[in-house]
């Protein structure tokens, strides 16, 4: 059985730059520490009182014992998956929890963890090792199978629950209470008698009770959105497990997926040391360099962003950091949900979460492209309902746009905003803007070319003319007047991919939050993305058609034969002039 790290007792750091920071500290066993590449294990629990410190071990201990596992798992991680494998089939804790089962509720085991050592000394040939390498490997896929796919035996179920329904009733008539109270007892236990199949199964193991998969989440969501706190959650599942009205099936909530989980990887090595799954010879971080490579040939069509391509490889150095620089053959699904997992611990979003898999997964495309891998293990891991929930973008309505034009705004965000308001632009396509994008065309229409838009449009369909409601026009003289006519409107400072609506936000954010509030009290959480959908709201009141305005916005267009749809810009334009952005010149009044 491989050990795990021992920490010692806690320590405090008395001198030097470390000072007042506390730690704690384990030997790596001898056998393990050419795998893991040291001789000692220090884990950080950063500074203030030593209760502080102490309270942070946990969870610390627990992520940096998982962290130690994978990364020794080269010495044998056939060893590792099947104690990872035993602990999900017969773990002595409540899963919920943490509280610790008494014995009559721990599964049965057929074979010690101990004796899973044995799983080391594989051979081919006929053998006392050999036979019990088998017999440990079918004992463990035995209770796999007899936990996951038990039978029920409904006619015992309902044979004993009559049996006990009718005792029950007939010693409470045999009491003393009020016939009254009786009456209401005898009620209730029809209720219960009417529903106790949902919980009791009497010939199925323990995890036959599971409840749907997600239930828990869904559960733990519902009271988020009733803007329960995180005690508050807490109280309630412990209540529900309290009140006895899941019974005892609610401790193994989910229990299967971490089952399936645990003898998945089980599986794979155990094919990878028999022989019939060979592994790739390729590691994380030849992915990593192959997917970069490619990145930085200037001759694709098909390249990330500077900003997104940063991103991603944060998320891949997250990858190694949890797990190690693996073969390729050894990342299972396993690795993206303990990913999840400890993103969520960060507070992180479901939207950072989907980007931080991205990110990790594009070594792996790569990998397929250069025939390294068949497929990508992790494809199948979902990341809906994980992570913070996010929180909702309204639409402005005109209080809230006179709200921000109220305030004393800087010149140039003042005409930001209103060239945002009329015409639903991305903030990265109005802070861009050029004089040369502003344009007449033989009508004498007034509009705005995205064609050409220094190249750095979000995607194809954000190129596009837009016309411009009569309301800028002498905004946008008057600007020029001040300004002049050279260059770009706006001089936000562009980062490395060319774009400057980062560096637009940081001068925006002071006069959104303000907007924001009224009287002291958050009215609602807009953000300037929120304006595309009130300008698009707004085109919709007045009569213009689903494909109009999503050429407008640079949307993909969606239906039948949307290749032959062409925008038309005076038709874009009558239905545009319709709509009254007359408030867009509200000042302050001070």
């Amino acid at each position: 059985m491989i050990a795990r790290l021992n920490f010692g007792s806690l320590r405090l750091i008395e001198s030097g730059k470390k000072k007042g920071r506390w730690y704690v500290k384990a030997t790596i066993p001898s056998e393990y520490v050419k795998a893991y590449g040291d001789t000692q294990c220090t884990l950080w629990l950063g500074t203030g009182l030593r209760s502080e410190a102490q309270a942070r071990l946990p969870k610390k201990e627990a992520a940096k014992q998982k962290q130690y596992l994978t990364k020794i798992a080269t010495h044998d991680p056939l060893l590792v998956a099947a104690e990872l494998l035993y602990e999900a089939l017969f773990s002595r804790h409540n899963d919920i929890t943490g509280r610790k089962l008494p014995v009559a509720e721990w599964y049965p085991s057929p074979i010690t963890k101990e004796e899973l050592v044995r799983l080391k000394h594989f051979t081919r040939d006929e053998s006392l090792e050999r036979t019990e390498f088998n017999r440990i490997v079918q004992s463990l896929r035995n209770e796999v199978y007899k936990v996951l796919y038990a039978e029920h035996d409904r006619q015992s179920v309902a044979e004993v629950v009559q049996d006990n329904i009718v005792w029950v009733k007939s010693t409470l008539l045999d009491t003393d209470a009020t016939p009254d109270a009786k009456q209401k007892a005898l009620a209730d236990i029809d209720l219960i008698d009417d529903n106790i199949a949902m919980g009791l199964d009497i010939v199925a193991p323990r995890y036959q009770h599971w409840k749907a998969m997600g239930w828990l989440a869904k559960f733990i969501t519902s009271l988020q959105e009733e803007g329960r706190t995180d005690q508050e959650i807490k109280f309630n599942v412990k209540a529900l497990y309290a009140s006895g009205a899941l019974g005892y099936s609610f401790d193994a909530v989910n229990k299967r997926d971490k089952i399936n989980n645990a003898f998945k990887g089980f599986e794979d090595e155990h094919g990878q040391r028999i022989g019939t799954k060979t592994r790739v010879g390729k590691r994380y971080s030849e992915a990593m360099a192959a997917w970069l490579e490619k990145q930085n040939d200037p001759n694709r069509d098909d390249l990330k962003r500077m900003k997104t391509r940063d991103e991603y490889i944060k998320s891949q150095r997250i990858f190694i950091e949890l797990f190690g620089d693996v073969d390729l053959s050894d990342i299972t699904s396993r690795n993206a949900l303990d990913m999840i997992e400890h993103l969520e611990k960060q507070g992180k979003a479901q939207g950072t979460i989907t980007k931080h898999l991205s990110g990790m997964r594009a070594p792996l495309a790569r990998a397929i492209e250069l025939s390294w891998i068949e497929e990508d293990p992790t494809l199948g891991v979902k990341v809906k309902k994980r992570g913070k929930p996010a929180k909702k973008t309204h639409n402005w309505e005109r209080s809230d746009l006179q709200r921000f034009l109220c305030q004393k705004l800087p010149v140039n965000l003042r005409l930001l905003y209103q060239i945002l308001i009329c015409t639903g632009f991305r903030l990265e396509e109005a802070a861009a803007l050029e004089w040369r994008d502003i344009k007449v065309d033989d009508n004498g229409i007034n509009f705005f070319d995205l064609r050409d838009l220094n190249k750095k449009l979000k995607t194809e369909h954000a190129m596009r003319l837009v016309p411009m409601h009569k309301e800028l026009l002498p905004l946008i003289e008057a600007y020029a007047l001040a300004e002049g006519r050279e260059g770009r409107l706006f001089h936000y400072k562009k980062d490395k991919d060319g774009k400057c609506n980062k560096e637009a936000v940081k001068h925006i954010a002071p006069y959104l939050k303000t907007a924001r509030m009224e009287d002291g009290v958050l009215v609602k959480h807009l953000k300037t993305h929120g304006l595309r959908g009130t300008f698009t709201s707004l085109c919709a009141n007045n009569g213009m058609a689903d494909s109009m305005r999503r050429f407008l916005g640079g949307w993909r267009q969606v239906g039948e034969d949307t290749h032959y749809l062409e925008p038309n810009l005076a038709s874009q334009n009558e239905i545009l002039q319709r709509i009254d952005f007359s408030f867009i010149t509200t000042r302050s009044e001070a």
